[in-house]
């Protein structure tokens, strides 16, 4: 079959493909992803929702246009270097190549996209990506040609889709910039995170660790991996209580002094790009939270995890050192360190 014949098909098959993952996400969320996918694999700007039923013609009529492309960059190349028919050729083919590429690689970031948001189906912001940042993205995802690469950028349009703003330009530039191997460095470090740190004996002084941190340092994803910075736990002290934050849980000391954790940093682009990196049940976080609050044994009393926003309703938080009672009249837990119990 002809080149008519295949582009068509093509458009049909991507065309059905958007439309049925629009019509399984929330009506809140299909109004805020609508635009946003219609512009990646269009390029359009401010479609309607309501469009959606003429999507294939639109697409169709992109196809003739790419073709009308292509008859006038080979009129306007061949009046310039008519002794040539061949530099020509190659020259519209190259250029027809690069952009069916292109193409390819946006449709298939669309699909990821919507089907990322249909799984998640929860509440998001009402505010539309910005221009500026989805031209941004569009311009870098378009390269990507491996699925991984084209998964991991479905789900940075998926996070800003559901959050604009969570992505920086900075970000977007960063992660286009990965190879593969870096990317694979990156993740497997990211597990060894709670919050925006990695324990320091996590990474160490030498091994694999430590030359991917160094790595990922220079490619502006961490800080400190050198050095001997320290990750305050308590901001106050003199407080009873103190804690770091991670995705899922949170840690939380018990002291009357000062409590740190010596650690290595994830920049902010570092914290943005560390979403990327699924850990589905949490137990990756969970492992670094107990490796930290085992480390704090000597500087705090006690230390508890607890999973985030459900303080009032953990029934059977995790107790690392000391004892812990629970008050029904106030709905809170007690810590009773085993120093407060010998007193």
């Amino acid at each position: 079959m002809g080149e008519s014949d295949n582009g068509p098909r093509e458009l049909t098959t991507i065309e059905s493909v958007l439309a049925n993952g629009l019509s399984h996400l929330p009506e809140f969320l299909s109004q805020t992803a609508f635009g946003a996918i219609s512009r990646l694999v269009t390029g359009l700007v401010d479609i309607p929702a309501i469009a959606l039923a003429g999507y294939k013609e639109r697409l169709e009529d992109r196809n003739k246009e790419t073709r009308t492309l292509r008859q006038a960059l080979s009129n306007a190349a061949i009046a310039k270097i008519v002794e040539d028919d061949a530099i020509v050729q190659r020259t519209v083919d190259r250029l027809i190549n690069e952009e069916v590429n292109k193409q390819r690689s946006r449709e298939a970031v669309a699909s990821g996209t919507l089907t990322i948001l249909a799984e998640r189906s929860q509440q998001t912001s009402d505010q539309k990506v910005d221009e500026d940042w989805l031209d941004s993205f569009i311009n870098k995802a378009e390269t990507a040609r491996s699925d991984e690469m084209r998964a991991l950028w479905s789900r940075v349009l998926a996070g800003e889709i559901a959050t604009p703003g969570s992505f920086s330009k900075r970000s977007l530039e960063v992660l286009k910039t990965l190879d593969r191997q870096e990317a694979e460095k990156f993740s497997k470090i990211v597990q060894l995170s709670f919050g925006n740190i990695i324990p320091t004996e996590s990474i160490g002084k030498s091994g694999d660790n430590f030359s991917d941190a160094r790595v990922l340092e220079d490619l502006g994803l961490l800080s400190g991996v050198l050095g001997t910075l320290a990750k305050p736990l308590m901001h106050t002290p003199g407080k009873l209580f103190g804690g770091l934050a991670g995705r899922r849980f949170h840690l939380q000391v018990h002291s009357t002094a000062e409590v740190s954790v010596k650690a290595v940093f994830l920049t902010q682009v570092g914290r943005e790009l560390a979403y990327l990196v699924e850990d589905p049940d949490g137990m990756h976080e969970l492992a670094v939270a107990r490796s930290i609050g085992y480390s704090l044994v000597g500087q705090a009393t006690s230390a508890m995890i607890l999973r985030k926003n459900e303080h009032r309703q953990l029934s059977d938080p995790e107790l690392l050192f000391g004892t812990m009672e629970y008050r029904a009249d106030s709905d809170s837990f007690v810590v009773r360190t085993n120093l407060d119990a010998s007193e």
